[in-house]
Formats: C-alpha cells, sequence, structure tokens
C-alpha cells in the first residue's frame, strides 16, 4: 500500500492534482481529486491499535486555486473521504514537502 500525489490525475491537465491510494497487492487504485486545489505530500498517521495497514489518516497540506489560501486536511487513509479540514489564514507554496513532527527534539536533530 502506498499513499502519493498524482499530477495530471484522470484525463485532467498536468497542472491538476490528486491524492492517489494504490494497493501493491490488488492493484487497486482509490483517488480524492478536488477541481481548482492542488495537494502537497501527506504523512499517514496509523489508528492506534490498527490491525490493517491503511487503517488510519493522513494529513497534508492542500492549496486552494480560488481562494489563494492553504488548509491542512486531514483524510481517512482508507477511503480518502475528507474527515477535517484547517484554515492556515496564509499560502503555503505549492509544491512544498512536508514533514510533522511530534516533539520539538526531532525537528532539532534534523536541523543540526
Amino acid at each position: 500500500m502506498f499513499w502519493g500525489v498524482q499530477f495530471g490525475s484522470g484525463n485532467r491537465s498536468f497542472a491538476s492534482t490528486a491524492v492517489v491510494k494504490q494497493n501493491v497487492c490488488t492493484n487497486e487504485t482509490v483517488t480524492h481529486y478536488e477541481q481548482g486545489v492542488y495537494q502537497s505530500e501527506h504523512r499517514f498517521i496509523p489508528r492506534p491499535g490498527a490491525t490493517e495497514e491503511d487503517d488510519g489518516a493522513l494529513v497534508g497540506l492542500f492549496f486552494s486555486g480560488v481562494t489563494k489560501m492553504s488548509t491542512l486536511q486531514v483524510l481517512d487513509a482508507k477511503t480518502l473521504k475528507r474527515l477535517a479540514t484547517v484554515p492556515l489564514g496564509m499560502k503555503i507554496p505549492f509544491p512544498i514537502h512536508t514533514t510533522w513532527f511530534g516533539e520539538t527534539s526531532q525537528a532539532l536533530d534534523i536541523i543540526v
């Protein structure tokens, strides 16, 4: 199982993006696409006690070409349905690589 960002999703232009889940065993593909919204890389967070590899959430940045603002969105990792949206009140340049740190010491270790 892997998740990624697909450019030129479906029959759309190369500038369009979608979050894609690919099951490498069954070749099943699930896609999350929103017109005019550009998606950066996502981080998978497993549900505590999960027994399936896609039981959890994806957290990532989305930039709206309409509002020119960014949001953080949480998607269900299995279905790619939106669970939550957090407006950031600013534009974060697209595409940006995302990294999430749970503890300040992890961020400092990488920077040093």
